[in-house]
This record gives C-alpha cells, sequence and structure tokens, in this order.
C-alpha cells in the first residue's frame, strides 16, 4: 500500500516538471526555474527543447502512475520497473545539476528540491518493490 502512494506522489513530482515545461513552451516568464536561469522567457529557438522535456517528464509520470496501479496500462511490469529505474537514474543526475552547476537560485531551491524529493521517493519505491519481487 505504501508504494501505491509513492508512485502517486513521485508522479505528481514528475507531472509538476511537465508541467513547468509546457508553462515555458507557452512563453511564461518562469525561465529561472531551469537551465541556470539564463532566459526569463524562453526564446522561440528553443522552445522545443521545452516540448521534449515536457513529453519526457510527462512520459515519466504516467509510468510512475502506472507501476503504482493507479493508471492501467498495456506494458508488463518489467517494463514498468525499468521505466522507474530508468527516471530515477534521470532524477538523479537533474538534482546534481539543480543542486552543484546551476546558477539560479531558484533552480537550486526549488526545481532541485522538487527533483530531489522526486528521487528520494523514487528510490524508497523501487527499494519496497525489490522487497516485494524477493518475498
Amino acid at each position: 500500500m505504501k508504494g501505491k502512494f509513492l508512485s502517486l506522489f513521485s508522479g505528481l513530482l514528475w507531472f509538476s516538471q511537465s508541467l513547468l515545461h509546457f508553462l515555458l513552451l507557452l512563453g511564461l516568464p518562469l525561465g529561472r526555474l531551469v537551465f541556470g536561469g539564463a532566459y526569463i522567457v524562453f526564446p522561440l529557438w528553443l522552445r522545443p527543447v521545452n516540448f521534449l522535456l515536457f513529453l519526457l517528464w510527462g512520459f515519466f509520470g504516467f509510468s510512475y502512475l502506472s507501476f503504482g496501479g493507479w493508471l492501467r496500462s498495456s506494458l508488463e511490469s518489467f517494463v514498468l520497473r525499468k521505466n522507474i529505474l530508468s527516471g530515477t537514474v534521470f532524477l538523479f543526475l537533474a538534482t546534481v545539476f539543480n543542486f552543484f552547476v546551476t546558477a539560479s537560485l531558484l533552480e537550486k531551491y526549488l526545481t532541485g528540491g522538487l527533483t530531489f524529493l522526486a528521487f528520494l521517493s523514487s528510490v524508497i519505491l523501487l527499494h519496497n518493490n525489490k522487497k516485494s519481487y524477493q518475498s
């Protein structure tokens, strides 16, 4: 039961990041939260990157919700587990970048905090799921 709520929590964190990139794609002035705060409003030539990140974060959000049984999926559980593992690695890299590389304080603490929280819940989710496979 704990894993089901962890997957919901993780999925919602993924969707919050997806929403951020969707809003950036629309031209809202939220650029200090991503890409080192280089742009307040993303230039048109860079918005396809926001679209790809919107899709990526959304894909992982749906994977986490499917993994926890919140959504139906035609994917096998081992494929969903591999998606969650890939998402966890992605979150680790995003957290490292957000905390140690970026020059933007908003990205460091707000976006970095969200990615770290998602990383932590993802690790716990995988650990709990691993224990249930071994039982």
